[in-house]
């Protein structure tokens, strides 16, 4: 679903995954989908190498953990374990177009309750992050109902504490 948000056609065809991250452009999917996924990125240098979490490497808009001389060599996205779910919303001024807003959230259950939940926002905000807060306030709840009000009011008070939208045109 996020994926095919990414970019027109020549970015597509052109750019890579590496790159994206590397830009750490808080609008873009990719760097949002590697603080939802928990990915690890592999870095580089003649002198040698080491491996830092997204939230590690990712350090604000357009901002990384790159040293000079280190490259980005590769990405692990660990696979989902059984019993998730998820989503992902994105708005842009058209298909393709750099996100205005952008969310994903990952939740597992057990027992008919959410266990663990992850929500990472990007778009409109100074760099992507993790809404740990909101992520706390829904674990727990039970599955196929709808969350309480006051759960709900939680979750949208931590969203709304922890991300500071880009005050521009949009």
């Amino acid at each position: 679903a996020a994926l095919a948000q990414v970019g027109h056609l020549a970015i597509r065809n052109r750019g890579t995954l590496g790159g994206s991250l590397s830009h750490a452009d808080p609008a873009a999917e990719w760097p949002l989908l590697a603080l939802l996924l928990e990915a690890r990125l592999h870095l580089a240098t003649a002198e040698g190498s080491r491996c830092l979490a997204a939230a590690e490497f990712i350090t604000g808009a357009m901002s990384t953990a790159l040293q000079p001389q280190e490259l980005l060599t590769a990405v692990d996205f660990p696979a989902l374990a059984p019993k998730h779910g998820w989503g992902f919303a994105e708005h842009a001024r058209r298909s393709g177009d750099f996100a205005i807003a952008a969310a994903g959230v990952l939740l597992w259950a057990e027992d008919g309750r959410i266990s663990r939940v992850r929500i990472a926002v990007g778009g409109g905000v100074d760099g992507g992050c993790r809404v740990a807060g909101a992520e706390a306030a829904l674990l727990g709840c039970p599955l196929g109902v709808a969350p309480e009000d006051s759960v709900l009011q939680r979750a949208l008070d931590a969203l709304r504490a922890s991300v500071q939208p880009n005050v521009d045109l949009h």
